[in-house]
């Protein structure tokens, strides 16, 4: 008898203690969710330093994937492809089921900086290189597009995803089929330029953060899907 006594109170004990547990748990999915929308509104606000800080402080209070994926997606609609890409590549380290998605939408930014670079190099050329004799005019940089191995990525995601649309008949993969096609028209299309014009570079004046000017994106806008919700968190 007094053997199940004291098997009855180590039980009690036991239980007693889960509870404090799962309070805190439940506290901390609550303050997560509160940062992360607030990061969210701001984010759609183009708070962009402000809105990754509260993202980030619910992901240091309960770690998410999709976090790191609203993230990089924020930084990339502003241009901030640097940023945007160590996020991405630290959501696709997580495995996610859209990781061919997420390798496409990378190949695409890690093209953008390509084409930033050459853009920057051809200025500095533009400016300080030598100039043709004859015409006294310097030499064109030659326009930079996607590279075969990061449209073949592309195209492989593309044609996955298109076969799940067949497949299921799913609204929201055929839309994502839709962005991936609209994505590589993006990065294929040859750049246009502006003879005689006085200043090709442009910056977003109505997205502006913290008071400073937010780089615009290159060209078209990149298209990425849309942001992750907070179902983790709930």
């Amino acid at each position: 008898m007094r053997h199940r006594s004291t098997r009855f109170v180590a039980l009690l004990v036991a239980l007693g203690a889960t509870v404090p547990v799962q309070v805190a748990r439940a506290d901390a999915r609550t303050e997560a969710r509160r940062h992360f929308r607030r990061g969210m509104e701001l984010v759609v606000e183009r708070r962009i330093d402000e809105g990754v800080a509260e993202l980030e402080e619910a992901y240091n209070i309960l770690p998410h994937p999709n976090v790191l994926y609203n993230i990089g997606r924020a930084y990339a609609e502003v241009g901030r492809y640097e940023e945007s890409r160590e996020y991405f590549d630290r959501y696709l380290e997580s495995d996610p089921p859209d990781r061919e998605e997420v390798r496409a939408i990378v190949a695409a930014i890690e093209s953008r900086i390509a084409t930033r670079s050459e853009e920057a190099q051809a200025s500095t050329e533009t400016t300080e290189g030598p100039t043709d004799a004859s015409t006294g005019s310097t030499d064109a940089a030659a326009p930079v597009s996607a590279s075969a191995e990061q449209l073949a990525t592309l195209d492989g995601a593309i044609e996955q995803v298109s076969l799940l649309c067949r497949a299921a008949g799913s609204g929201p993969l055929c839309e994502r089929e839709q962005r991936l096609r609209a994505l590589r028209a993006t990065l294929t299309a040859a750049p246009t330029a502006t003879a005689g014009a006085s200043d090709t570079t442009t910056t977003d004046a109505s997205a502006q953060d913290g008071g400073a000017t937010t780089p615009a994106t290159d060209g078209a806008a990149l298209a990425v899907a849309s942001s992750r919700g907070d179902a983790a968190y709930v």
